[in-house]
């Protein structure tokens, strides 16, 4: 009996260093996506910038570019990670309804119509399609966030087609489905199950409409609630009933405004709850000529920056002697700004127009210079004293010489001031 509490108890003690062990190596490998010596501007590889760089690993997100041409239909999917999606580009028509065959009247799921500065989230598993029936390009950028719950597979985003012959690493999940079982599913012959696999369709995930795309449901921009009810045909009513976007491209919506530095406008869970299910958040902002967003660094998320038009001067600092990008970021390039890096921007001779993706949907930031500031609101003789050199009339001025909140206009050095 001895013998047999001891093994027990040795095999325990196995298991509990085993177990201890393996989390050891887990969070290690958690910690260490955030190790990062160097950032750079990241550029896609066609439409997607490559999911296995460090600096998308340490933000645990996915980022890719949608362009659906005039009359393009983007094939219906779903994927394993909540996205947050930014209309760059295209202002589509109003939908227009018509009449199906007489006596018949189609039933489908409530439309959600959105233009060039909408911000829409989609939940995991949501099936969806997006058609632009305008006469430009609709330009999508796409962020997902893959450490969310909801994404139990692994690191990594799936995109599940419901249609079409996508191509690697994409499949219409219809494809690999035995033909008689799906005629025996929708009650039709096994030639439509063949037409259904769509093997060989080669169009990919974008199709072209030929006539108009008949619809029953419309649905005026920003308006959702006039629209019928749900028919039932959602997962979660709580969801269905929810906004799904917020238009963040409008100057008479912005958050921060100022007339000689630019606007920032932010959706978040306070004016878009749906974000509680997406986990993420966006900004829309732009910057006029050498004007500057205060040094500051995000609390509580990490920040993907993506450079619509124009060009920024920003210098990220991490913990280390020297900061970790020191450069220019152009349009069409993609920035990381870890969490607590500080970071600070200043507008081209273009201005800077940009979109930031944040890894909370309740973002908070901490800034260094202006209204708010953690030097406004230290006491002067804190600051005295902690900046040994500099006189007491000088540490006022860094107090209070800026009144901006966020964006500071330009401000000329004093070298500028004596050339002048």
């Amino acid at each position: 009996m001895a013998n047999s509490s001891t093994n027990l108890l040795s095999l325990t003690t196995s298991l509990c260093l085993c177990f201890l062990a393996c989390y050891t190596v887990v969070a290690l490998q958690q910690q260490n996506k955030c190790q990062i010596e160097s950032l750079c501007a990241l550029e896609p590889i066609g439409q997607i910038w490559d999911l296995n760089d460090e600096q998308l690993r340490c933000a645990n997100v996915a980022v890719s570019r949608h362009v659906i041409e005039p009359k393009g239909l983007l094939l219906p999917t779903y994927n394993s990670a909540p996205m947050l999606v930014y209309a760059l580009k295209g202002s589509p028509q109003q939908l227009q309804g018509r009449k199906g065959e007489k006596g018949f009247q189609d039933q489908h799921q409530k439309l959600r119509h959105f233009r060039e500065g909408d911000v829409l989230a989609m939940p995991t598993g949501v099936a969806h399609w997006c058609y632009n029936p305008g006469e430009t390009q609709l330009v999508l950028f796409v962020v997902h966030d893959i450490s969310n719950p909801d994404n139990q597979l692994d690191q990594f985003v799936r995109d599940l087609f419901l249609a079409g012959n996508p191509g690697k690493p994409e499949y219409n999940l219809f494809q690999v489905t035995e033909t008689e079982i799906l005629a025996k599913v929708y009650g039709v012959s096994m030639e439509t199950a063949r037409m259904l696999q769509s093997k060989d369709d080669k169009r990919g995930a974008v199709v072209k409409v030929e006539n108009e795309l008949e619809l029953r449901m419309l649905l005026k921009f920003n308006n959702e609630e006039e629209q019928s009810k749900p028919s039932g045909n959602c997962l979660e009513e709580s969801i269905c009933a929810l906004r799904f976007t917020q238009n963040i491209g409008d100057l008479t919506q912005a958050d921060i405004y100022t007339h000689e530095g630019g606007w920032i406008s932010t959706a978040s869970i306070s004016n878009l709850p749906m974000l509680r299910y997406i986990r993420l958040s966006a900004q829309r902002g732009y910057l006029y000529e050498g004007a500057i967003i205060s040094p500051h660094w995000n609390m509580n998320a990490h920040s993907i920056v993506y450079v619509i038009r124009g060009s920024a001067r920003v210098q990220v600092i991490g913990t280390s002697n020297k900061p970790i990008f020191s450069g220019v970021i152009r349009a069409g390039q993609v920035l990381i700004i870890p969490q607590s890096y500080a970071a600070v921007v200043v507008a081209g001779s273009q201005g800077f127009k940009w979109v930031s993706f944040k890894t909370s949907e309740d973002p908070k930031v901490s800034m260094v210079a202006g209204l708010g500031s953690v030097m406004r609101s230290m006491p002067e003789g804190v600051l005295v004293n902690v900046y040994k050199h500099i006189p007491r009339v000088e540490v006022r001025k860094l107090k209070y010489n800026r009144e901006g909140f966020t964006i500071l206009r330009p401000w000329p050095t004093a070298e500028a001031k004596v050339s002048a």
